[in-house]
């Protein structure tokens, strides 16, 4: 009896740590939790801690010039406009992940990591009191994800934006999805 609760033991420790190895192998990021109900228009910015958020989100999928063996490859823009309505310094700004869902639904279509976009020039992301910066995110795109999705299709995006001393989840307006030829 002692011997086969050892070996469930020593099962048990095997699977978990496997199951771990794969899932920071796998780069997987979580899922942001969905919205209580689909944005179904303009969406109100977010203020936390005198610091007001609000997110634009572009989709597109680029079947140009060449398509790679995995298929189009699905890309995503954030506009994330922070205004400091505070008296200190906002430091540290930045977004590590997005959820896009399908439009009027609370189904995830897939959860990016983030990275600060190709027309971003800040060193450090800084909000200064009472000014509104505006900064530019977009998708990881070394690795290639290619869903099967129509032209036009309507999705948002749940976005996680932490700065020095918070956090807080972010919904975008719904937007449709482009294609480029």
């Amino acid at each position: 009896m002692k011997q086969s609760r050892s070996l469930l033991a020593l099962v048990i420790i095997l699977v978990v740590t496997v199951a771990g190895t794969l899932v920071i192998l796998s780069d997987f990021t979580s899922p942001i939790a969905p919205p209580d109900a689909p944005p179904t228009g303009v969406v109100d910015p977010v203020i936390v801690d005198d610091l007001q958020l609000s997110i634009t989100a572009y989709f597109w999928q680029d079947f140009m010039p060449d398509i790679p063996p995995e298929g189009p490859p699905f890309y995503l823009v954030l506009r994330v406009k922070a205004t400091n309505l505070g008296n200190t310094t906002v430091l540290g700004l930045n977004v590590f992940a997005v959820t896009v869902y399908f439009g009027d639904s609370l189904n995830v279509l897939h959860t990016f990591k983030i990275e600060p976009g190709l027309a971003c020039c800040f060193d450090e992301f800084t909000v200064p009191p009472n000014r509104s910066e505006l900064f530019e995110f977009t998708n990881d795109r070394e690795t290639v994800f290619s869903p099967e999705l129509d032209e036009g299709v309507i999705l948002y995006a749940r976005v996680q934006v932490v700065w020095d001393n918070g956090e807080s989840i972010v919904t975008t307006a719904p937007a449709p999805l482009g294609f480029t030829y």
